[in-house]
């Protein structure tokens, strides 16, 4: 890539995120994958396995508010790992633009090279 194509690309990825992607949240919570998948309510999502007792969810804001709430309540370890206007990656809600983003970085990279055999 070109230094340009390469600050198009960047340009690209956040600006369709941050206008097709719903608001959400994250926390490393105190629950082992198992138990966290059980208990994840809808549109709340088990992102990362930190750990035997540790995992990272990930989903829309309201979701997450209300589940991290009742986790506390319960005396389970939560720490909200983003602030305010977070995208809930490691989710399907990026699903949305995905999509919209290798649309228009066609445009941006209009003759992609092929990779080299190092790279496969």
């Amino acid at each position: 890539l070109t230094l340009k194509q390469a600050m198009l690309c960047s340009y690209t990825r956040g600006s369709v995120v941050a206008n097709n992607v719903p608001n959400g949240k994250m926390a490393a919570v105190g629950l082992s994958w198992e138990e966290a998948n059980k208990r994840c309510p809808e549109n709340v999502y088990v992102a990362c396995d930190n750990s035997i007792d540790s995992v990272t969810i990930s989903g829309l804001e309201e979701d997450m508010i209300k589940f991290m709430e009742k986790l506390k309540s319960e005396n389970v370890f939560v720490h909200e790992v983003m602030g305010h206007k977070f995208k809930p990656f490691h989710t399907k809600f990026i699903k949305s633009a995905s999509d919209k983003i290798i649309e228009k970085l066609r445009n941006v990279i209009p003759k992609p090279n092929k990779r080299s055999s190092k790279w496969l």
